[in-house]
């Protein structure tokens, strides 16, 4: 089986029901996903969205990172750059496929390992039900990826909103509520640190440089009492 067929799906909550692990963060419900998806059929009326895959298992799978030109072959990228460009994202790529003429299914909740915050991956009827090409003229997948590449520049079509920080935490990070500073989101909202500030004022104590500063004031004081006594006699 193709490393590029397998399934990598994002996380997902496992939170149901009761208090929330997050208080405060907002929870993706299944009216919301209903939504987006209905949203995203009437966009691509010649693309299925699959919420079971079960009867896509056999189709192809393409990733916006095969058609991304800042990508090394190495890192994913898999073929010449004058077939690639910049940013490519899934909506862009299932728009290709459909104008290549191939069944496409779009599973915008797959992602690639290698391109995790890209989210979204096609998938693609290479094959009939007797593993014979569907396409005479798209016998590989190489092939399909190529006539997509011819395509992919000429469609230009907005990619979907990524999520951004104020978005997870359901405030502005910048200026967060009365009470949401403490803890790992607080610091990295710019939550205060009293502690870190205090122990920074207080003067170093310890290390080499203190044994140092000791041992020069004994020293002077040393010299001085032996300055004080000379030409003296002592006492009877």
């Amino acid at each position: 089986m193709d490393i590029d067929d397998m399934d990598f799906p994002l996380p997902e909550s496992t939170t149901t029901g009761g208090s929330d692990s997050f208080p405060g963060m907002p929870q993706i419900d299944a009216q919301a996903k209903s939504q987006f998806l209905n949203n995203l059929s009437k966009q691509f009326e010649d693309v299925k969205l699959a919420e079971n895959d079960e009867q896509f298992r056999d189709w192809i799978c393409l990733y916006p990172i095969y058609f991304d030109k800042s990508r090394s072959l190495q890192k994913g990228r898999k073929l010449p750059k004058s077939l690639c460009v910049d940013n490519p994202h899934v909506k862009q790529l299932a728009e290709a496929v459909r104008r290549v003429g191939c069944s496409v299914c779009y599973e915008p909740h797959k992602t690639h390992p290698r391109d995790f915050f890209n989210q979204g991956r096609v998938r693609v009827r290479l094959n009939d039900d007797n593993k014979h090409p569907v396409r005479p003229d798209i016998p590989s997948r190489k092939v399909l990826m190529q006539k997509v590449g011819q395509i992919l520049p000429s469609v230009d079509i907005e990619r979907e909103k990524e999520p951004t920080l104020e978005d997870v935490l359901g405030y502005d990070p910048s200026n967060p509520p009365p009470g949401s500073a403490a803890g790992p989101l607080g610091a990295i909202a710019g939550g205060s640190n009293t502690t870190s500030r205090e122990s920074s004022a207080k003067p170093a104590t310890g290390g080499p440089g203190a044994k140092e500063s000791k041992k020069s004031k004994k020293k002077a004081k040393s010299k001085g009492g032996n300055k004080g006594n000379k030409g003296k006699q002592p006492l009877v």
